[in-house]
């Protein structure tokens, strides 16, 4: 080789030395990430506990109060009322047995004060829940049942204000629903006494004294000379109040009207019926009822069988009110008051059974 040529070779040689070098270099810096040394992060601990270990507070135990639940046991011809302690159940404790028709339970409700239950059965025969009901009040101090109205609605519980003076019940009444109103007056039970109302006391009027001022002397009161006495003056004798007149129905009377024919069944139509009333004028209330007998003369609880009363206002002497009935036989009508007692004569009905 040429001298000139061999050291151009050699420089050359050196050259693409250096540069791969240096490639080599700059490759493995990049591949450490510029030389700067990094740590990797840990995953997050996760601490899991076993059930065991954890420490769980017990319920505590229901504290004694006054309350009592009170809920209905029904059975296949009578009821029972319980009450229970809420803070032990199973401690019961009977309030009262109700019988009723087979297979048709009561709907019952314990008054707030826990002195009556008021109930309401289906009577032998009925057949519909919704008008044929019979509401019966149950004391329970003098363990007597009344009947207190009926046609009443089994499929609503009676409701009793919270100071057990009245009761609910509904009523349906041909294409209108109605809410009664019952004032509960109780009876006695044996060695009962009344409770007295409190009678309000008037606060006695303070007296005011007037106070001196300090280091000042107060004047000495005046004396008065004690009043002459004077006879004690006659007491009159008071007028006795006069007694009111009861109010009386004097006359009365009923017509009816059937929508069908007379052939046709009693239970396929209507009955109108119109009452008119006459009373001496003196203001109350006076309910009614119309009764339905079949042909044989015994009633019947059905359709034609309904109750009402009407306001009587102090010096309306004439009142005149309809209603209608659907019985489901034939026979008569009768239209009776029950307060003040009146009966008007029975009117047939003008359908067949």
């Amino acid at each position: 080789m040429v001298p000139g040529c061999r050291a151009k070779f050699l420089e050359s040689l050196r050259v693409v030395v250096a540069f791969a070098v240096a490639f080599g270099v700059l490759l493995t810096f990049s591949t450490c990430g510029g030389g700067e040394s990094t740590e990797q992060t840990p995953p997050p601990s996760i601490d899991v506990r076993s059930p065991s270990e954890e420490t769980i507070s017990p319920t505590p135990p229901a504290g004694d109060t006054s309350f009592r639940l009170v809920f209905q046991e029904s059975g296949a011809t009578e009821d029972k009322i319980w009450r229970v302690s809420p803070s032990n159940p199973t401690n019961r404790e009977p309030v009262a047995t109700i019988k009723h028709r087979d297979g048709w339970s009561v709907k019952a409700s314990l008054s707030p004060d826990s002195r009556s239950i008021a109930y309401i059965a289906v009577p032998e025969g009925g057949t519909d829940a919704s008008y044929q009901g019979e509401l019966f009040m149950l004391d329970l101090k003098r363990q007597e049942t009344e009947l207190v109205y009926r046609g009443v609605d089994l499929r609503f519980r009676p409701m009793w204000t919270p100071d057990s003076k009245l009761l609910y019940v509904r009523r349906l009444f041909g294409m209108e629903t109605l809410i009664l109103q019952i004032k509960v007056i109780r009876k006695l039970a044996p060695g009962e006494t009344p409770v007295a109302t409190p009678s309000a006391t008037s606060s006695p009027t303070p007296t005011e004294t007037e106070t001196p001022f300090f280091g000042e002397t107060p004047p000495l009161e005046e004396t008065v000379p004690p009043e002459e006495t004077l006879p004690a003056e006659q007491t009159p004798t008071p007028t006795p109040t006069p007694t009111p007149a009861p109010l009386k129905i004097t006359n009365a009377s009923e017509t009816l009207t059937f929508s069908g024919n007379p052939s046709d069944k009693c239970k396929n139509g209507t009955v109108s019926a119109k009452g008119n009333l006459t009373t001496n004028g003196v203001a109350g209330t006076v309910t009614y009822q119309w009764r339905h007998f079949d042909s044989n003369g015994a009633l019947v609880n059905d359709g034609g069988t309904v109750s009402g009363s009407i306001i009587v206002k102090a010096g309306i002497t004439s009142y005149t009110f309809t209603t209608s009935l659907t019985p489901t036989t034939n026979g008569t009508e009768q239209l009776v008051f029950t307060s003040p007692s009146y009966a008007v004569a029975a009117q047939t009905l003008a359908c067949r059974a």
